[in-house]
């Protein structure tokens, strides 16, 4: 724009600054947000909805876009997101953005991304829960459309992250103009309570001849990530996320014992992951890996892409579950609560709890080892801590 007497710049540096148009045109001064930080865009809203109105002197129309609202675009507050630390681990930062793309994308906004962040209201919050009922709703049976909210309440409260207060302060500090988001906040807390209601989760006493099953059959099975995410549930009680995170370096022998030691990103934050081996589970999978050579395939216990790692086996997993009869709602999860609970019959409830990582008691009680413990009828235990070189402790 050489030879004329305006300019699109930025006041500071940085790749989030947004673009002014600053300068007169035809005697009238301009010092306006572009309400980009991308500057081919800012070029082509600068001429549509200045720039050519003022040169030829529709001054009704360069008024009523000076008025408007330009705010910056889902899009770069992703891009400012995934870049800040505010604590919670690069992978927390990653899934919560695509919640948020996802949450946009079912309430019916074709390409998130690009859409200007003034779509963040109440509506889109009504039209998002909203079809996660109608996919409740075309579930073949009550159990089934639970899932289904409470997966779209999950997936929302993740997607909520990238719109949290210190994320929203940070944007702002970026010169990223960003609306009141106290209607989008105040639908997601009413939709949330009104889409869980009657969704909770039905615990569901526990089957111990079918957990023997389980047991009996999960060493036999020929795919190894199935295998080894089947493993560190038992042996660790690691979550899906720390499984799909696991790596061989984390097994180590310390004072006689082997156990995990490692750095993960779970439950919205980036923490570590101490935990004794339980045997049997420890030493079978131990075994096998050794005998296979599963240490050489590379530096994670789950072989293949992240998303191999991080859903699919689970998913598998969960099925072979189904195959053998199990009717719980949780699959995986519940197989890390199992040996939560045989860790309580064997060691006692504070034991359990620093196992499972809960920071209170009652959590562990009430969510893991209650119905198991109360089911056991007296039986008894058979686990043990992987020692090294003890029989069975690998």
């Amino acid at each position: 724009m050489a030879g004329r007497d305006f300019t699109l710049r930025q006041r500071k540096a940085g790749k989030f600054a947004p673009w002014y148009l600053v300068g007169a045109i035809n005697g009238k001064r301009f010092n306006h947000a572009l309400g980009t930080n991308d500057a081919e865009t800012a070029k082509q809203v600068a001429k549509v909805k200045f720039i050519q109105p003022a040169l030829d002197q529709e001054w009704g129309i360069v008024a009523a876009n000076k008025k408007r609202k330009h705010w910056a675009t889902v899009g770069e507050l992703i891009a400012a997101w995934e870049s800040f630390d505010l604590g919670g681990g690069e992978r927390h930062r990653r899934e919560a953005a695509q919640s948020l793309r996802s949450v946009l994308r079912h309430a019916g906004v074709a390409d998130p991304d690009s859409a200007s962040a003034g779509i963040l209201t109440g509506q889109t919050v009504m039209d998002y829960f909203a079809s996660v009922l109608r996919l409740a709703a075309a579930q073949s049976s009550q159990k089934a459309a639970g899932r289904k909210k409470r997966s779209g309440a999950s997936r929302f409260n993740q997607a909520k992250s990238v719109l949290q207060p210190a994320a929203i302060y940070h944007y702002k500090k970026e010169e990223l103009p960003v609306p009141d988001l106290s209607d989008f906040m105040g639908a997601a807390l009413m939709m949330r309570k009104k889409v869980l209601s009657g969704a909770a989760v039905v615990y569901e006493p526990p089957n111990w001849p079918l957990i023997d099953a389980v047991t009996a059959a999960w060493p036999k099975l020929a795919n190894w990530n199935e295998f080894a995410a089947i493993a560190l549930e038992l042996a660790f009680g690691l979550r899906k996320s720390e499984v799909s995170q696991a790596r061989w370096d984390w097994f180590v022998e310390r004072n006689g014992a082997w156990r995990c030691d490692g750095e993960a990103d779970v439950k919205n934050q980036s923490g570590a992951v101490e935990v004794p081996a339980l045997n049997p589970f420890w030493s079978i999978f131990w075994e096998r890996a050794t005998a296979e050579g599963a240490q050489q395939r590379g530096p994670t216990v789950l072989h293949g892409s992240p998303t191999e790692r991080g859903s699919t086996t689970f998913r598998r997993v969960s099925a072979w579950l189904r195959s053998l009869g199990w009717a719980k709602q949780k699959t995986n999860h519940a197989l890390r609560a199992y040996a939560g609970s045989e860790v309580a019959l064997n060691f006692g409830m504070h034991e359990a709890q620093a196992w499972c990582r809960h920071d209170s008691a009652a959590t562990t009680e009430k969510y893991y080892t209650r119905q198991w413990r109360e089911a056991s009828s007296g039986r008894a235990g058979r686990v043990s801590w992987a020692r090294v070189g003890a029989v069975g402790g690998s």
